[in-house]
C-alpha cells in the first residue's frame, strides 16, 4: 500500500515539474519570438531612411515570423500588438536588462519611431486589432456611412448585431462551463 502511495506521489511530483518546465520554456519560447521581432524592427529603422517603407517591412517580418511560429498569431492579432508590447518592455525594464533579454539596445529613438508607425497603421486600419470577418464588417458599415448607402449600412449593422450576440453567447459560454463541470449534479 504504501508503495503506491509513494508511486502516486512521485508522479504527482513529476507532473508538477513537467507543468513548471512547459511554462518556462513557453515563456522562453515567447521571449525569443520577441526577440527576434525586436531586433527585425531595429534593423529596419536604421536600414531604411524611408518612414513609409517601415509598415511594410515590419508587417512582412511579422508574417514571416508568425508563418515560422503559428502560436504567435493566437495570443496576437497583427504587429502592432507586438509593436506595442516593444514600446512597453522599453518603458518598463532598465536598459541593461532589456539589452539582456532582447540583445538590442533601448532608445527613445526606437521608442519614438514604434509609437508613430502604431498610430500610422492605426490610422490606415483603425480595426486592425480585431478579427478580419469583425473588421470587415466595420469597414463595410463605415464605407456605407461614407457613401450614404443606408441599405447597405442596415446590413451591415445587422451581421455586426448578430456577430456581436455570437461573441456575447461565447463569452458567457465560457464563462459559466468551468461552474458546470464543478457541480455535482
Amino acid at each position: 500500500m504504501s508503495e503506491i502511495v509513494s508511486i502516486i506521489l512521485l508522479l504527482l511530483l513529476l507532473g508538477f515539474y513537467v507543468y513548471i518546465i512547459s511554462i518556462a520554456i513557453r515563456r522562453d519560447m515567447v521571449r525569443i519570438v520577441h526577440r527576434t521581432f525586436f531586433k527585425a524592427v531595429n534593423s529596419i529603422f536604421s536600414t531604411l531612411a524611408n518612414e513609409d517603407e517601415y509598415i511594410k517591412q515590419i508587417s512582412m517580418n511579422y508574417k514571416k515570423l508568425s508563418e515560422k511560429n503559428p502560436n504567435l498569431s493566437n495570443e496576437t492579432k497583427s504587429f502592432i500588438d507586438l509593436l506595442e508590447e516593444m514600446v512597453f518592455q522599453i518603458d518598463t525594464l532598465d536598459s541593461k536588462k532589456f539589452k539582456k533579454i532582447y540583445k538590442i539596445e533601448p532608445s527613445n529613438d526606437i521608442r519614438t519611431k514604434a509609437l508613430k508607425i502604431i498610430d500610422d497603421a492605426r490610422e490606415k486600419n483603425p480595426f486592425v486589432s480585431l478579427s478580419s470577418k469583425e473588421a470587415n464588417l466595420l469597414i463595410s458599415l463605415r464605407n456605407a456611412i461614407e457613401s450614404n448607402n443606408i441599405d447597405l449600412g442596415r446590413l451591415m449593422l445587422k451581421q455586426l448585431a448578430d456577430e456581436l450576440e455570437i461573441l456575447e453567447s461565447n463569452i458567457k459560454q465560457r464563462l459559466t462551463w468551468p461552474l458546470l463541470t464543478r457541480c455535482r449534479c
